[in-house]
């Protein structure tokens, strides 16, 4: 029965995805997308909703075509990954202004990261530290948005 539930979770969230991702895909052209030389402002959030249509349609194929099974792992709700990812986004907003970006990402990622009881402290760390650099580098950097790493740092 858990198996049943799990399959048909996956085809209405890949569902769900593709139906969001398509919207997005529409109204991004209601800001003008313009050239990959010249990039409107509905380009970024065209080639993101590419991409999570993309996503949803693997969702949704892998929950057709899996087979019915019973996977203990997967039974009943898990709270604890719900509120690691809640309070990294909570994380996240409430530091991004006081403390700008690296500290902001590494905190949501970290935060985050403690939904899974496996995950190291170590191994969290890193991938904190890593995903804060490379979002520095493509909104600071790349993109030229005004986000500093460190607020009053750089």
């Amino acid at each position: 029965m858990s198996a049943i539930r799990r399959e048909m979770r996956d085809v209405i969230g890949g569902g769900t995805v593709i139906a969001v991702g398509f919207a997005f895909f529409y109204r991004s052209f209601a800001y003008g997308v313009g050239t990959l030389s010249e990039m409107g402002a509905g380009f970024f959030p065209m080639v993101l909703s590419g991409v999570a249509i993309i996503i949803g349609l693997a969702i949704l194929i892998d929950g057709l075509a899996r087979k019915a099974r019973k996977d203990p792992q997967h039974e009943g709700f898990a709270l604890r990954p719900v509120l690691a990812v809640l309070g990294g986004i909570a994380a996240f907003a409430l530091l991004l202004t006081p403390y700008g970006l690296g500290p902001a990402v590494a905190a949501a990622a970290a935060i985050a990261g403690l939904g899974d009881p496996e995950n190291r402290w170590l191994n969290l760390a890193i991938l904190a530290a890593f995903l804060a650099i490379v979002c520095w580098l493509i909104f600071s950097v790349g993109l030229k948005l005004p986000l500093p790493f460190f607020r009053g740092v750089f």
